[in-house]
């Protein structure tokens, strides 16, 4: 379980005054650069042996409040079974990848993993090699957590510069349980 530290538990404590006024506050455009990157994906086609799918990333780089760069680069990921190994091949991006089919970091429950989870998971890899390629330039931020969990994660973000992730989800949770988004939305 990770704990929150106490700053963030006291500014969950704020009268309701308080927390009005800490959304009203004067937002100063930030120095520097910093990135932006999205991926989303849409399966075409599955079967036991195989899956193809559709996938976009998009990244738009900012100094300051000055739109510098956008990019959008459209794939497709094909992956199949090989014997006990499923290997993922995209096409438009320079990228393959291959994974074991029992990965204990990829497979749900007792399940192994399917070529249509694989091109999921080769989709988010293409998203952080991209993210790490951009943070060397400037600060990167992806739509998502940065939970390094699956296989080959660690191994790209290792070097990557300065990053950071926004999530809808996460399980930090405060020293009661809660989880923490909810606090940090009401403060």
């Amino acid at each position: 379980m990770t704990l929150v530290p106490e700053e963030i538990i006291q500014q969950t404590q704020k009268t309701e005054s308080e927390k009005l006024d800490a959304d009203y506050q004067e937002i100063n455009p930030a120095e520097g650069r910093i990135a932006f990157i999205d991926t989303g994906s849409a399966e075409i086609t599955k079967t036991s042996s195989y899956a193809l799918a559709l996938a976009k990333l998009y990244y738009s780089i900012y100094d300051g409040t000055k739109k510098e760069k956008g990019e959008l680069k459209q794939f497709l990921i094909f992956c199949w079974k090989e014997y006990s190994k499923i290997k993922c091949r995209c096409y438009g991006e320079n990228f393959e990848t291959e994974f074991e089919e029992n990965d204990a970091t990829l497979k749900q429950g007792m399940n192994n993993l399917t070529p249509s989870q694989a091109t999921e998971h080769a989709r988010k890899l293409i998203e952080l090699t991209e993210l790490a390629k951009l943070s060397k330039q400037c600060i990167a931020i992806r739509d998502g957590d940065l939970e390094t969990k699956a296989t080959q994660e660690k191994e790209i973000l290792a070097n990557a510069g300065t990053i950071a992730g926004l999530a809808k989800t996460s399980t930090i949770t405060t020293p009661k349980g809660n989880n923490i988004l909810f606090l940090v939305c009401l403060s």
